[in-house]
């Protein structure tokens, strides 16, 4: 028999900060330029803990590479490679097609993070980078020609974005958990907008016992200090959930994890939710996927906007201000989803 070709490399993904390449049985990740090799050794190291199997996607050993063995270097970038899986959807959620909305697992993805959530991080930890994607967000935004400050959508943005609690845009502050009311409704700011394309693929208007109910509770409720010992992965979304033959879904991209506040990792559907881009019963099943398998960010038995508003006002707000970037960058209007932030954003203005 002759020798086995060997395998040829496929670009799964190129973008400008981090680039996937297969290349036989693994996915070999090129991360973005700038990454601290030190922090990113530590969630390496944490994503390889046995304890977190079930939940988060293991990195693929790298015979004589660093870390122990899990990260090298390659033309001046950290590679670090992972097992090949399918993903699920992208992180878009109009992306998915509106007849498979029902059959997204919700309820697996929720537990995932449950699961994540409730292992204690052992060794040293680097902090969650959950304010990261909200940051760069605000800099792209601000970073316009002074021309686009003519545009009213920048203005709501950029207001809605100074209403947010100081602190709650790094996770440091958390509500007391206790609910002022029944269900599970958004506050007054983050109500679902009318008009809106929602997940399900149709629309809803607000609901005014929802979005009148409540106000800013995590301005009213004392904060109090972020759990250190809570393992948080710091940028949830249905993109970062990769199917494996024969061991179902599991978590990816550890760019971000570290030790935080778990409610930033249900914060991103909360605000598709909230802005009225996630119909009421997605987000209810996520929601009792997730209390049902002992998830500690929300509290099981009580209203959990409290805890969720500022964290998903902080995405809605970045939502927004990517989507109204790219329209000003390349003159592309804002289409239906996009808009629906926007009027999310200036809904938190008018409080």
């Amino acid at each position: 028999m002759g020798e086995r070709e060997p395998a040829a490399a496929v670009v799964l993904s190129a973008r400008h900060d981090r680039l996937l390449v297969r290349y036989g049985d693994a996915v070999l990740k090129a991360h973005a330029p700038g990454t601290d090799p030190v922090q990113l050794a530590l969630r390496l190291r944490l994503a390889a803990d046995p304890r977190l199997s079930d939940s988060l996607l293991a990195p693929l050993p790298i015979p004589g590479a660093d870390a122990p063995g899990l990260l090298t270097q390659a033309r001046g970038r950290l590679v670090s490679a992972w097992p090949v899986g399918t993903p699920l959807y992208p992180e878009d959620p109009t992306a998915v097609p509106e007849t498979a909305v029902d059959d997204l697992p919700w309820e697996q993805a929720a537990a995932l993070l449950a699961r994540l959530h409730a292992v204690p991080p052992q060794g040293p930890v680097p902090p969650a980078r959950v304010r990261r994607g909200v940051e760069r967000a605000m800099a792209k935004l601000s970073g316009l020609p002074t021309s686009a400050g003519n545009d009213p959508a920048v203005g709501e943005v950029l207001a809605a974005y100074a209403t947010l609690p100081p602190g709650e845009t790094a996770g440091t502050h958390r509500g007391s958990g206790a609910g002022s009311g029944s269900g599970a409704g958004p506050g007054a700011g983050l109500g679902p907008g009318a008009g809106a394309r929602p997940y399900s693929g149709h629309t809803h208007t607000a609901r005014t016992t929802h979005t009148t109910r409540m106000t800013r509770h995590s301005t009213r409720v004392p904060p109090t200090p972020t759990a250190g010992g809570v393992l948080v992965h710091g940028d949830w979304h249905l993109g970062q959930l990769l199917r494996l033959d024969g061991r179902g879904l599991r978590i990816i991209d550890v760019d971000d994890l570290g030790a935080g506040d778990p409610v930033w990792d249900l914060a991103r559907p909360a605000a598709w939710y909230a802005a009225g881009v996630l119909a009421p019963a997605a987000w209810g099943r996520f929601l009792r996927g997730y209390t049902a398998a002992g998830g500690r960010a929300v509290p099981p038995d009580a209203d959990p906007w409290p805890v969720l508003d500022a964290p998903a006002r902080a995405l809605a707000v970045a939502y927004a201000a990517n989507a109204v970037a790219d329209s000003v960058l390349t003159g592309v209007p804002l289409d239906s989803v996009s808009r629906a932030f926007v009027d999310c954003c200036r809904r938190m203005r008018r409080l």
